[in-house]
This record gives C-alpha cells, sequence and structure tokens, in this order.
C-alpha cells in the first residue's frame, strides 16, 4: 500500500487570521478612545477642579481681608487660613500634571503720607497682598488686596479688574487706615495660616505730632485709578478726593490723595507686630468712632465692669447693657458700635455722660439686614477728660 501525503501547508492554515484581526482593530479603538479621553476629558476634570478651588479661594480671600481689617480696628489677632493650591482627583489609567499651585505674597512697602496745615508731617509703611494662582487649564489672573479693597485683575486697567469686595475707609465720618506691615512669601498647595499680630495700646512714632482738629492731608499708594477713588468717595462727606499721581512710588503704584478732618491709622503685621514706629489705633483730628489709645494708659480704675452683647437670632436687633467707671478724670464720651465681619453696620455715642460712673442697660444696634450670617461683635470704647481710651470688644450671643 502505498502512504497518502497531506499536500496542505502551514502557510495554508487561515485559521487565527480573524481573531488576530479583531484584537487588533479592539486594542486600536481602545487606545484611540483613551487618547481622545486623555486629551479631552482630562483637561476639561481638571479645569473644574482648578475652577472650584478658585471660588473657594476668593472666599478665603473676603475672610482675609475680614481679618486684616478686624485686627486694625478690633484690637485683636485674627488667624485665617489660606488654601494656596489643590490636588487633581486621582485617576487609574490616566495621567495629570504637576498640581496647581500658588503663591501668597506682600508687595514692596510703600509709604502713607499724612500731613497737616501747620506743616507736620507723618509717614507709615503699608503693603498689599497678592495671590497669584498656578492653574494650568483656567487663566486667571491675580486677586489683589490694598486699602480694604480686595479685587481680581485681568489686567493693567481698572476697566479689567473685577472688584470683589469694595473699599471700607469711612467710618462714622473718620477716614480709617488699616496698614499691613511685614514681608511675606509662601508657595505650594497647602493650607497656611496667616498670624494677623496687633500692637495692643503701644504708642509710637509721629504721628501724635499733628495738630489735632487741623485739615488733612493723606496720601496712600494705590494700583487703582482716580476713577475709582472717584466713584466710592464722591458721596462722602468725610473725605475729598484729590489729584493722583501715576506711577508715583512703583509702575503701577499711584499716589492717590484725600483730605479730611478726621483719620485713624492703625497697623497690623503678619506673623510678628507692625515693623514700622507709627503704632496701633493712634487717632488723629478729633476722638473718632473707634478705639484708641491717648497719651498715656490712663488709671488702673478706669474700666468696664460689665459688658453684654445679645440677640434672639437672624437680624433681629442687638442688645447691650455696660457700665464704665472714671479713675481720677471724668467719663467724657462712650462709643458703641455693632461690627458684622470687620463692618461697622450701627452705632450709638453717649458725649459727656455721668462724670464718674455711666450705666447703660437695654439699648439696641440694628444689624445689616443682609448679614444674617456675619459674624457679630460690639466694641464699647470709654474715653476720659485726660483723653485716656479703654475699650472692650464682645462676640454677639444668639
Amino acid at each position: 500500500m502505498i502512504p497518502t501525503r497531506n499536500d496542505a501547508t502551514f502557510q495554508d492554515d487561515t485559521r487565527a487570521v480573524a481573531p488576530v484581526i479583531g484584537f487588533i482593530l479592539l486594542f486600536a479603538i481602545l487606545v484611540l478612545a483613551f487618547t481622545q479621553y486623555q486629551a479631552q476629558v482630562v483637561p476639561q476634570q481638571n479645569a473644574e477642579t482648578e475652577f472650584e478651588h478658585f471660588e473657594e479661594h476668593q472666599n478665603e480671600m473676603v475672610e482675609l481681608r475680614s481679618a486684616i481689617l478686624t485686627a486694625g480696628t478690633a484690637d485683636r489677632d485674627q488667624f485665617p487660613t489660606v488654601q494656596l493650591g489643590t490636588n487633581y482627583r486621582v485617576r487609574t489609567l490616566a495621567l495629570n500634571g504637576p498640581p496647581p499651585a500658588g503663591t501668597l505674597q506682600t508687595s514692596e512697602p510703600y509709604p502713607i503720607n499724612i500731613s497737616d496745615k501747620s506743616g507736620n508731617s507723618a509717614t507709615v509703611e503699608t503693603r498689599f497682598i497678592e495671590y497669584q494662582p498656578g492653574y494650568f487649564e483656567v487663566d486667571i489672573g491675580s486677586t489683589w488686596y490694598e486699602n480694604s479693597v480686595l479685587y481680581l485683575e485681568e489686567g493693567p486697567t481698572d476697566a479689567e479688574r473685577v472688584i470683589i469686595e469694595d473699599q471700607s475707609l469711612i467710618n462714622s465720618g473718620t477716614l480709617q487706615i488699616t496698614a499691613l506691615q511685614n514681608e511675606f512669601q509662601q508657595s505650594g498647595t497647602d493650607r497656611i495660616t496667616l498670624e494677623l499680630r496687633t500692637l495692643g495700646n503701644a504708642t509710637a512714632g509721629n504721628i501724635s505730632d499733628l495738630e489735632e482738629d487741623d485739615e488733612f492731608t493723606v496720601e496712600i499708594p494705590t494700583r487703582l485709578e482716580r476713577g475709582y477713588w472717584d466713584d466710592q468717595l464722591d458721596a462722602s462727606t468725610a473725605v475729598d478726593v484729590g489729584e493722583s499721581t501715576e506711577d508715583k512710588f512703583a509702575p503701577g503704584v499711584n499716589r492717590q490723595n484725600l483730605t479730611t478732618d478726621n483719620v485713624t491709622v492703625n497697623s497690623v503685621g503678619i506673623r510678628d507686630a507692625p515693623d514700622d514706629d507709627p503704632q496701633k489705633n493712634i487717632p488723629v483730628g478729633g476722638p473718632g468712632p473707634g478705639p484708641g489709645p491717648g497719651p498715656g494708659p490712663g488709671p488702673s480704675d478706669f474700666e468696664f465692669t460689665t459688658t453684654t452683647a445679645n440677640q434672639d437670632g437672624g437680624n433681629d436687633p442687638v442688645e447691650y447693657s455696660f457700665t464704665v467707671s472714671a479713675g481720677e478724670a471724668d467719663i467724657e464720651s462712650v462709643t458703641v458700635e455693632l461690627e458684622e465681619d470687620g463692618t461697622t453696620v450701627d452705632s450709638d455715642e453717649y458725649s459727656d455722660p455721668d462724670p464718674r460712673e455711666f450705666t447703660v442697660e437695654e439699648e439696641t444696634l440694628d444689624p445689616d439686614a443682609s448679614g444674617g450670617s456675619a459674624d457679630r461683635s460690639v466694641e464699647f470704647s470709654a474715653t476720659d477728660a485726660d483723653q485716656n481710651t479703654i475699650s472692650e470688644n464682645i462676640t454677639v450671643n444668639d
């Protein structure tokens, strides 16, 4: 018998061709889908993460502004926190870039010059605060704080700036300046705490050399144009807006002149007490509405013996009571101010009260109708005939 031979060769076997081609097509589809996901979906999701951080950070900058003003006017150290950057969501397959880090820093110091008509002058240094985001997907400019104004900068002119919080320099007819001092810079993605330090009742510098009951010219450094200050202060009877000198202190930093009869200067330092001579809460030109030390600490028995401030809730009136006792001098005036997030919304003033001991019971102050969730406190300030001033701040309990 002659054996038969299988004439089919290996090259002629096509049984595995279809599965291989199918696998290659499926792999190509998966690669294409992953590429599109990496190129389109990941950047979009990262942009959402960055914008969410931007919105949260704007709120934190508003709180930082409020803390600076509270530290300056209420003589209380503040400890606001700021999240510098953020982290993208964790991914199993797709890739993220580096986390977007931000930088919070102070500017160079610029002078605030105050002069009276008698030729006396005083200078206090102040700084601005800039937060510069490091976003990769969202194009957003820096956020700046200066002279109680908080704004987002998208360009070099006021038309390209978005005001987040307007100025609050005028308080009960007085120009209140809070100088921010000490150098600070920190970058990263972590949450940091800014220690805002005050000076208590210390008195130094040459501000007290200015003549009281005089008209004062106050020169403030600002990155904002004169048009902003005209719009903000035009209706004020306490301040007149004068000339503006562009690029006076540095490129983009102008000098804005203001004229007023009453000015109060406060200094707040970042991390440490303010590093400039003029000190915290030194009133110039009249009694002013806020707390401020006089020429000396005053008799030790000049004090508030009782202070209360309560609210039933919401936007109900704030009820307060107090008793203040003078020492060797007579009580001359008492001021009570209701503050919401560092801004005075209502106040009462008692002039020439009982000279030795003065008591007020169950009087009320009206909160801002839109400030139902605001942090409220009542500031009690008393001045005796020797111009010694004491103050006490009470958090409103509801």
